[in-house]
């Protein structure tokens, strides 16, 4: 408890836990633990400690900013400050380029080749797509014994529903119907009561809770697909009484293309080299003319600032984008892409120097390197092939690992920002950390809306916490149970610090508040609803301030004064 609470022993009232199952007692050092320790300390202890390597995604930044530079001096402690800002708003730039290039576009050609309409594509892949790293994440840090945060969990969850969501609504204004937005709102409140029975009522959770946890968001899946064949089947059987209109429309469109067809008969062209490099260099462009032309000076200095991260996203994630010319097709990049990007993915997940590794790679070489020959000699550079479309799904997952790796290193860097300014790890769960685990999610769902598709992106608000805190807390939950000698798991310590009851009220207030919001309003997700949305957020962000800096009290603690353990030790002895 004393590491947990270490910036908290100044109080004029202590303060005394009345639910222990949302404290985390650590048995091992802290990495916060770090700015109490004396300067010429501090390198031997982040190198020493678990827990700080444990915060280590892809570079090192609590090795760099206590072992590279000398933080012990103001004005190296501001520069290393200031350097680790500067990287977070490089990869706010490498992420905003994924999502807006490549992401987007190819969600929605997915959509459309799977059949699917925006909201089930909402809460299913594009919720897959944001939150199925966090679920590897959590299972991976379980089989190594670290631990997995509620507090992040809850406070990612309230982020993405209330934040991003109401940005949304003030971005752009819809209608939505009134049975999708009760589902998600009523499914994501009992998830949030259902998690808090299961992690208040004692200290483990057992197996048949973690399938509990998981058959919620299976049960949600399959309500949001039964709900979209009930539509399909009431579209199809207004269909049917239109079938004559139908049928004559279809022949008329058939003979108005075969007519073309005669008039303009096909001509067939070779593929010359300097065509086909043209068409490479063109699609590398990583700037776009008339956007240069029309742009301001800042809107320029952007533009070369993310011109080096297209062009590498471009040589490895293929463009699929019906709103383009060509759909994004380019005969010798798309062949290259085929190969490099399996390689990519092995090199940033395999081990290096291990035979496993040495067989994945001949797998994935023997495998891509004879499809992209036979794409390039059975395709033209100025025809889009058929199957261009599917490269669709090579472009997500491309897009997909991006995004991870980039918000990933965000969490890294503002783990190590709230360290140096030693704030307790429950109030960065619900804060810092919750922002940078959801900056996937801000990005792509506030892109998704901007192109059109703000009905899938405010359905991913609900859809990606529901996968979050339900299947893949529920996945990893049932993996420590099942392998425990009695069937439960006291491995996931849930709830750490003070935040976690406070957390779980806010989210109940929140969601009962936009239930009543919405049939105010009618179900017309207007600006009004979204700043109220996003303004009921601020208020817990301004409520969990005042918390962790002792101006207020939090929820599920005792105040009452009690005197100091002296007294009760003078009154023994006498």
């Amino acid at each position: 408890m004393l590491i947990e609470h270490f910036n908290t022993s100044n109080q004029s009232i202590p303060t005394y836990e009345r639910h222990e199952s949302f404290v985390q007692d650590i048995g091992v050092p802290d990495c916060d633990m770090v700015m109490i320790l004396p300067p010429a300390e501090r390198c031997a202890f982040v190198t020493d400690t678990q827990y700080c390597q444990d915060d280590i995604f892809i570079l090192d930044y609590v090795y760099f900013f206590y072992c590279s530079i000398d933080s012990s001096k103001i004005f190296v402690f501001i520069f290393g400050e200031f350097v680790l800002i500067c990287g977070s708003f490089l990869l706010f730039l490498i992420l905003g380029s994924t999502t807006d290039g490549f992401f987007c576009p190819c969600l929605k050609v997915l959509c459309d080749i799977l059949g699917l309409n925006e909201n089930v594509a909402g809460v299913t892949l594009l919720a897959f797509g944001n939150c199925a790293p966090d679920m590897i994440t959590g299972l991976t840090g379980l089989a190594s014994q670290t631990r997995i945060i509620y507090t992040d969990v809850l406070g990612s969850a309230m982020f993405v529903t209330f934040f991003v969501g109401g940005v949304i609504m003030s971005l752009v204004p819809f209608v939505i119907q009134p049975t999708t937005f009760l589902r998600d709102t009523c499914f994501l409140l009992f998830d949030v009561v259902f998690l808090h029975y299961c992690f208040s009522s004692d200290l483990s959770v057992t197996l048949a809770e973690a399938i509990g946890i998981t058959s919620i968001y299976l049960l949600y899946i399959f309500t949001v697909v039964f709900d979209q064949y009930l539509s399909k089947k009431k579209i199809k059987e207004q269909l049917r009484k239109n079938t004559e209109l139908v049928s004559s429309i279809h022949l008329l469109l058939s003979q108005a293309e075969e007519e073309e067809q005669e008039e303009s008969p096909p001509e067939e062209e070779e593929d010359a080299a300097g065509e086909l490099f043209r068409q490479l260099f063109y699609s590398l462009n990583p700037i776009d003319v008339t956007d240069w032309l029309e742009s301001g000076r800042m809107s320029k200095t952007v533009m070369l600032m993310k011109a080096p991260v297209l062009v590498f996203l471009k040589m490895f994630i293929p463009v699929v984008d019906y709103e383009i010319e060509g759909n994004g097709w380019s005969k010798l990049l798309n062949c290259i892409q085929i190969v490099l990007l399996p390689l990519l993915l092995i090199y940033a997940i395999v081990d290096q120097g291990t035979l496993v590794n040495g067989i994945v790679y001949g797998v994935a070489a023997f495998t891509t390197i004879p499809l992209a020959i036979y794409v390039f000699k059975h395709t033209s550079v100025n025809e889009v092939p058929k199957y261009h479309r599917f490269l669709a799904a090579y472009a997500g997952i491309g897009s997909m690992f991006m995004i991870y790796n980039c918000a990933g290193e965000i969490v890294s860097i503002l783990g190590v920002l709230g360290i140096t300014t030693q704030r307790s790890s429950s109030f960065l769960g619900c804060t810092l950390l919750a922002w940078g685990n959801s900056v996937g999610d801000l990005v792509a769902n506030i892109s998704l809306s901007r192109n059109g598709y703000e009905k899938m992106g405010f359905a991913a608000c609900f859809g990606g916490p529901l996968f979050t805190s339900l299947f893949g807390i529920g996945i990893a939950m049932m993996y420590s149970a099942g392998t425990s000698p009695d069937y439960a798991t006291d491995k996931m310590k849930v709830g750490v610090g003070l935040m976690g009851e406070t957390l779980n009220t806010f989210m109940v207030i929140m969601l009962l508040l936009l239930i009543c919001a919405g049939f105010f309003t009618n179900f017309i997700c207007r600006r009004s609803m979204g700043l109220f949305m996003i303004t009921s957020y601020l208020i817990f962000v301004i409520f969990a301030v005042l918390m962790e800096f002792q101006i207020i009290h939090p929820f599920g603690s005792e105040h009452r004064f009690q005197p100091p353990p002296e007294t009760f030790g003078g009154a023994l002895n006498e």
